[in-house]
């Protein structure tokens, strides 16, 4: 445990380095860094995935854009093949069929160059559209062709147009759709319903391109491996289009529309069920005739039904694959809005509490060192303003704890300092060394006050007992009552009646400072030398006062003889002046 603890502290050694060198915000700086960069990261990373699956989304959307006017052409272009086949086997009404369809195509191709024009760089379908807009022109171009040349010039036509809708699938990422939701209805769009209606038109025209009924020979066994390679490919994008919307139905809510619950399963399968239905009658004509029935080959009117079905599902699949990548791409976005509003909350809130974390212990810790500051000054009346309840609100209750210990001490310090040791401290525990020694000098005081209560009432017979070598207040005692017990043996009276001799000699003394000096002071003994020091200081001082007065006699007759001394010279003077007069007055 030791050793692991050891290792523990060396691993934790250069943090705490780092945070002991920082101040309280730069720890929570660093702290709120650390701990958000983690969560930035995560943050960034995930709305990058949601950024790049909107994309992803969005480029889908790109191709169905693309695809639903190429579809639309398709299906025209089928419908042109079919006139221009009939047109070249003369055919009535043909010509003019096929000039209605050139119109239709023109408009078509219109709306392509438009989204081509939008999307084609992105989904690098220019230069094959090109390519199929001179095939076009091409084919529209041609004359005097037989049946088969015009039914071989215009499949090149709907082999570009189907390898344009299935390069425009993959660089959209219809083909790559990893959701289940979709992938099945887009494999739909983009490849299965779009060959089937290729197929369905094809095997329309081939009634128009062969009559079976005078082919021989050679001419025969190629036209059944022509039937038979479409009948393969029908019944493989078929049965690919089952198992598709198979999935679909079950997966895919919203084909059964906003009232699904309100509806049948046979009523939701019933618009596909019939398009199916329409290509397998047109799959059965075509299986006739690769068996040998030529007479069954029957294919225009089941081909022309299948195409329109084709066409109708085409477009319902269309607004499908929008409806649900609109749903995709709106989910992205609310879950782009939602995390980014639960991670600015998140930031926000953990924000808010390391501000209110740092501020609850800076403030904490501030104070905490306002106080230990005044304390150390010699304060004591110190509030310690913490009111929190972890760690460092407990550290500020015991230091509150701590000042009023201080203070109770410092109150009964200054009230000894006055004289009064009748104060009472109680320690707070058996580890408070300050209170057990405060207590423990309050009861050295209080045993020094008796021993001078009871010296000051004349009894030396006390036990001065000191608690060490170095209790200077025990020794002073100590050689004060030795002291006074010679005195009181020199004296030869009991210590109490010297103090009670001392008393009255002091009493004596105040009344002659008083000025009464007729006061009798009779010394208790022979040896009662301050007794007789007194006396002859009374003596004295009556001598003193009688030499005073006579003096004072004395002065008072030299005065009066003096006053008559006065008025006689006054009188002479006053007789000179009028001599002089009238010895003016003469002359």
């Amino acid at each position: 445990m030791k050793s692991l603890a050891r290792q523990v502290s060396r691993v934790t050694n250069p943090a705490q380095f780092i945070m002991d060198r920082l101040s309280f915000a730069g720890k929570f700086l660093l702290l709120a860094l650390i701990m958000l960069a983690p969560l930035v990261f995560v943050g960034y990373r995930y709305l990058g995935v949601q950024n790049a699956q909107y994309d992803f989304s969005a480029k889908e959307e790109v191709g169905i854009k693309y695809i639903l006017p190429m579809s639309e052409l398709l299906n025209d272009l089928v419908s042109a093949r079919s006139a221009a086949v009939q047109a070249a086997a003369h055919k009535p009404g043909a010509t003019e069929q096929l000039a209605a369809l050139k119109l239709a195509v023109a408009a078509e191709t219109r709306k392509v160059n438009t989204a081509d024009a939008l999307y084609g760089v992105d989904l690098k379908t220019t230069s094959d559209w090109k390519t199929l807009r001179a095939t076009i022109d091409e084919a529209f171009a041609a004359t005097n062709a037989t049946p088969m040349k015009a039914y071989e010039r215009w499949n090149k036509v709907s082999d570009a147009a189907l390898a344009l809708i299935l390069t425009a699938g993959n660089n959209s990422n219809l083909i790559l759709d990893p959701d289940l939701d979709t992938y099945y209805l887009m494999d739909s769009h983009v490849i299965r319903i779009v060959t089937l209606m290729d197929l369905a038109g094809r095997s329309r025209d081939l009634e128009t391109v062969v009559d079976l009924e005078r082919l021989r020979g050679d001419a025969l066994v190629e036209q059944r491996l022509t039937l038979s390679r479409q009948l393969g490919q029908i019944d493989f994008n078929l049965d690919t289009l089952k198992g598709n919307y198979a999935v679909l139905f079950k997966e895919t809510a919203g084909l059964r529309g906003a009232e699904s619950a309100k509806i049948t399963e046979r009523e939701v399968h019933a618009p596909f069920d019939a398009t199916l239905a329409k290509i397998v009658a047109l799959r059965t004509s075509v299986n006739d005739a690769v068996e040998g029935h030529p007479d069954s080959l029957k294919a225009d009117i089941e081909a022309d039904i299948a195409v329109t079905a084709l066409r109708d599902l085409q477009r319902s699949s269309s607004k499908e694959e929008t409806r649900l990548i609109d749903e995709r791409l709106s989910l992205f976005t609310a879950n782009k809005k939602v995390t980014f509003i639960v991670s600015g909350l998140t930031v926000a809130l953990a924000m808010l509490l390391f501000i209110g974390l740092y501020k609850s212990l800076r403030h904490s810790l501030l104070e905490l060192l306002s106080a230990s500051r005044r304390i150390g000054d010699g304060e004591l009346n110190v509030n310690v303003d913490v009111r929190s309840r972890d760690e460092v609100g407990q550290m500020a209750a015991s230091f509150r704890m701590m000042t009023a210990n201080l203070g109770d001490m410092a109150s009964a310090a200054r009230r000894i300092s006055v004289g009064d040791v009748n104060v009472d401290v109680q320690p707070r525990s058996e580890r408070d060394e300050l209170g057990l020694a405060f207590a423990e000098m309050i009861i050295y005081l209080q045993r020094a006050r008796d021993v001078a209560d009871r010296i000051a009432q004349g009894d030396l017979d006390v036990t001065i007992t000191q608690s060490s070598e170095a209790d200077a207040l025990g020794q002073a005692f100590a050689r004060m009552v030795t002291y006074l017990r010679e005195t009181s043996e020199a004296a030869g009276v009991p210590f109490s009646e010297l103090l009670d001799h001392i008393g009255h000699q002091a009493q004596v003394a105040e009344r002659i400072a008083e000025g009464d000096l007729t006061i009798d002071v009779a010394p208790r003994s022979e040896q009662d030398a301050l007794g007789h020091a007194f006396q002859r200081m009374v003596g004295n001082l009556r001598l003193m006062v009688s030499d005073l007065t006579d003096a004072a006699s004395d002065v008072d007759r030299s005065s009066q003889h003096l006053a008559v001394t006065s008025r006689d010279v006054t009188s002479g003077m006053e007789d000179v002046a009028h001599s002089v007069g009238t010895l003016a007055v003469g002359s």
